[in-house]
């Protein structure tokens, strides 16, 4: 028999024409591209509070798309759709105040949860397959966003420090994302275990040993990162120490012309004080003496300048 010409039951009709699912898909799409400004440098509270709404409206369409329409009541869609027309007022204000709407929004999704946990739990089991399966390709984004992040430091290295920084806050950020969501998946699949059967316990098992592998792949990134950190930092000091030698030569040539030249300077005025008895010559040898002394002066100025320049290098790059 063709699909086309099965006749929908009028309960079926009823539930696909509910404008519960029409609000979700709207919100769904808006909070994938809304958040407060400066979201990563929030305080973890606030972080949270969006985090939690977000994976409360996935589950919810998750639990609509499997749910069987001769199970659900009226009332409870009917409650499920207000939440979501209120949802418009608290995020509103929390996008325009975060530090001081973050509690009130973790209290709507209290009350969001509170609506979920009425629809029936009966055959609910591919829901659940499909909010794990969402869960684990949010990790397996975070993972690949990780090592894109490590590549691009890798092909550069005009602002090695500055990528350093930006990385490092990028993996901490990840990471307590991910754990965030890990501890919030604890929790609900806790409160929701006496629906499970055998099978389901079983597929959870097999996430749970799959989501480790993923925590030790971001540990190692983490161990690479750090390991091209030093490696470049050890490039930077053998090259400095490098340059740093090599002034130091320099700087002695330099002095050794500048002490021959003084020496001959030396020898010339000696001659023309001896055989010069009166007039100006007195003066001007006297004037080329202490001209002498003083390129003798700037030379040995100009290399403590130096050798200082060169420690001061090399205490900064120690310091990174």
């Amino acid at each position: 028999m063709n699909k086309s010409n099965i006749k929908v039951s009028p309960s079926t009709q009823r539930y696909r024409a509910h404008p519960v699912h029409s609000a979700l898909e709207k919100w769904l799409q808006k909070l994938s591209h809304e958040r407060p400004e400066n979201f990563r440098e929030l305080d973890d509270n606030i972080r949270d509070a969006y985090v939690r709404l977000r994976w409360n409206l996935r589950y919810l369409r998750a639990r609509l798309d499997k749910l069987n329409p001769m199970l659900v009541q009226t009332k409870v869609l009917n409650d499920l759709n207000q939440d979501l027309s209120n949802l418009q007022t608290n995020w509103q204000n929390f996008l325009s105040n975060p530090k001081g709407q973050w509690k009130q929004l973790n209290n709507y999704t209290d009350n969001l949860i509170t609506h979920i946990q009425a629809l029936p739990v009966y055959g609910n089991k591919e829901a659940w397959v499909e909010y794990f399966d969402d869960l684990q390709s949010d990790m397996n984004s975070a993972i690949k966003e990780a090592h894109e992040i490590i590549q691009n430091i890798h092909k550069s290295e005009n602002t090695v420090q500055e990528k350093f920084q930006k990385a490092s806050q990028k993996l901490e950020e990840l990471e307590s994302e991910i754990q965030a969501q890990k501890t919030r998946l604890d929790q609900m699949l806790t409160q929701q275990s006496t629906t499970f059967n055998t099978s389901e316990q079983e597929r959870t098992e097999r996430f749970n040993e799959s989501q480790e592998q993923k925590k030790n792949q971001f540990e190692t990134l983490v161990k690479t990162f750090e390991q091209m950190k030093n490696d470049v930092i050890k490039k930077h000091q053998t090259e400095l120490k490098s340059i740093e030698e090599e002034g130091k030569k320099k700087s002695k040539e330099i002095v050794s012309q500048i002490n021959t030249q003084l020496d001959k300077a030396v020898e010339i005025v000696g001659t023309i004080v001896k055989t010069t008895m009166s007039g100006n010559y007195q003066i001007v040898a006297n004037r080329e003496y202490k001209n002498a002394w003083i390129m003798r002066g700037v030379a040995i100025l100009a290399f403590l300048a130096m050798g200082g320049m060169v420690g001061y290098m090399g205490s900064f790059l120690n310091a990174l």
